[in-house]
């Protein structure tokens, strides 16, 4: 459940995973959505999502009859998508996927919610639907610790981004051939799956402590190889400086191969702070980020359009940045010792040479 608010700008809009407040654009209608996934992982490495999803007003009263809600929800369907894509990733533009089914009304179908608030799971007749497949080679979720055996580790984006939401219901199933060998989760002291079915493990988390964060599993999937995607790139990070008056970090990167291509810079595993950048052969280009927290280490990874590491660097701000105002605010009672015991020192000697 998530207490963010959600505007009418989709950017935004994308980052919520759980139930979110939404405020619709003439800024009259003020409702929830309570959203359930489910997650099918299939023999060929293809998981098919599926995310049910049911309006509410903010006294809990359904509005899945209300077709000025039901539409506009129909409208932003791509934000639901993204919502499937972040159970993947950080960045759901890398991700291969199709649509099955767009979104649809299901009146038979049900999605599970604490409407109140109360930490008591309340039932909700009626769900606008959509069917995604997603092909796991292109996640970032997956590898491959033996022959034919998978470590999965989905995670509960809404509460990555922000801790205080969480995922209501998700339910992982392991169809087609796949088998399950092992599960856990994280933390340890987030409740475990409320029902263990022969094939399919159902979270329902009332709160957020009792949300795991990351659900992983050890599987076993017949018919489907890891693709070891290998970069032709070759590059290097060349040089990277400080500027204090800009506030900003400039890096140099150069293409040392002999493939043109795209090269992506990244600042502190971070995908708010990526640049994307084409590159012929020798070719080099400076580009600058901004830096939010000075006397920190910085990590400077430079990546194959494939997301391969090419090259890294650390840096460290300390000591290139000097803010008089802050030294005199953190140390004006020490000065003020010293200049004390100057003075003293000061006039003991000019008593000493009248003597």
């Amino acid at each position: 459940m998530s207490g963010i608010k959600k505007t009418a700008v989709v950017f935004l809009a994308f980052l919520l995973l759980a139930t979110y407040l939404k405020i619709s654009v003439d800024g009259q209608i003020n409702y929830w959505i309570g959203m359930n996934f489910n997650v099918n992982f299939l023999n060929s490495g293809l998981v098919e999502v599926s995310l049910r999803m049911h309006p509410f007003d903010i006294y809990g009263k359904s509005l899945i009859s209300n077709k000025n809600v039901t539409d506009e929800i129909i409208r932003e369907e791509q934000v639901s998508v993204n919502e499937l894509l972040l159970l993947f990733t950080n960045n759901p533009n890398k991700i291969r996927y199709e649509i099955i089914n767009h979104t649809y009304i299901d009146n038979d179908a049900y999605v599970l919610c604490d409407v109140n608030n109360s930490g008591i799971v309340d039932k909700l007749r009626g769900a606008l639907v959509i069917n995604v497949l997603i092909q796991l080679n292109s996640t970032d979720v997956i590898k491959e610790i033996s022959n034919g055996t998978y470590v999965v580790n989905i995670k509960d984006s809404l509460t990555y981004i922000d801790p205080r939401s969480w995922i209501d219901v998700i339910n992982f199933s392991f169809l087609d051939g796949v088998k399950l060998f092992n599960y856990s989760w994280m933390p340890q002291t987030a409740l475990p799956p409320e029902i263990k079915g022969k094939n399919y493990l159902l979270w329902i988390n009332p709160s957020e402590p009792s949300a795991p964060n990351i659900y992983t599993f050890v599987m076993a999937i017949p018919n489907f190889h890891i693709e070891v995607k290998r970069s032709k790139l070759f590059g290097e990070i060349s040089k990277v400086d400080f500027l204090q008056d800009l506030n900003e970090l400039k890096v140099t990167l150069s293409n040392t191969g002999n493939e043109s291509g795209f090269f992506e810079v990244m600042i502190n595993d971070s995908e708010v702070q990526v640049r994307k950048i084409f590159l012929q052969p020798n070719e080099s280009v400076t580009i600058s980020f901004p830096v939010v927290k000075r006397g920190d280490k910085v990590k400077i990874f430079l990546l194959s359009e494939e997301g391969n590491i090419l090259s890294s660097r650390e840096y460290s701000l300390s000591g290139f940045y000097f803010d008089p105002y802050t030294f005199l605010q953190n140390n004006l009672g020490n000065l003020i010792i010293l200049l004390g015991l100057i003075l003293i020192i000061l006039s003991l000697r000019s008593k000493q040479k009248t003597y």
